[in-house]
C-alpha cells in the first residue's frame, strides 16, 4: 500500500517538498502524476511533519 498527502479540505496533493528552500507545492487532482506517492505510512508521516515545519499546512494522509 502507498500513500499521498492531501491539503486538508481540498483536492490538492503534495507535489514537491524542498526543506532547504522552505517550499511546499501542491497539484490538483487525485490522479495527477506529479503528486508524490509515499511507499510507507512512516515516510508519509515524516513528510507531513516536515510540511508542518515549513509552512504550517494541515495535510491528511490518504491511501493510494
Amino acid at each position: 500500500m502507498s500513500y499521498k498527502l492531501r491539503l486538508g479540505g481540498t483536492n490538492e496533493f503534495v507535489s514537491e517538498i524542498e526543506p532547504c528552500d522552505e517550499l511546499v507545492e501542491f497539484v490538483e487532482g487525485w490522479d495527477n502524476p506529479s503528486a508524490i506517492v509515499f511507499p510507507t505510512r512512516t515516510s508519509a508521516n515524516r513528510a507531513m511533519d516536515k510540511i508542518w515545519e515549513i509552512d504550517g499546512f494541515n495535510t491528511v494522509i490518504e491511501r493510494n
